[in-house]
């Protein structure tokens, strides 16, 4: 009965991380521009879309980018990883217990004006 009660006194213990808001993008200048188009992709008139995962952290960081789907091209995929990462700035996910890291998934267009 003790290791029970010790265990349930535990669990009350851990921090709650249940999202009550989620990272929201702070807009400012875009994260890819047209300007950013690699002159490669360009040559071979690539037009294609990437979905990413962002990890943003308490102060509204982006500390990690993974690619959730591909847009066919190593160079694109990179790209958008390398800017955004380096551009996107967020209001961090608040919680019950303050801010933590949370994901935030969004798709990029390449080149940037082509919206499919």
């Amino acid at each position: 009965m003790l290791v029970l009660t010790a265990l349930a006194f535990l669990a009350q213990e851990e921090p709650d991380q249940t999202v009550t808001t989620a990272p929201r993008p702070i807009h400012g200048e875009p994260w890819i521009t047209d300007r950013d188009y690699p002159p490669e992709a360009g040559r071979n008139r690539v037009r294609t879309t990437v979905r990413i995962a962002l990890q943003v952290g308490e102060e509204g960081e982006v500390t990690g980018c993974r690619i959730i789907r591909s847009g066919g091209t190593r160079l694109l995929d990179h790209e958008t990883c390398r800017l955004v990462s380096k551009r996107a700035r967020f209001t961090p996910a608040i919680g019950p217990a303050g801010s933590f890291t949370a994901e935030y998934q969004t798709t990029i267009h390449w080149p940037p004006r082509a919206r499919r």
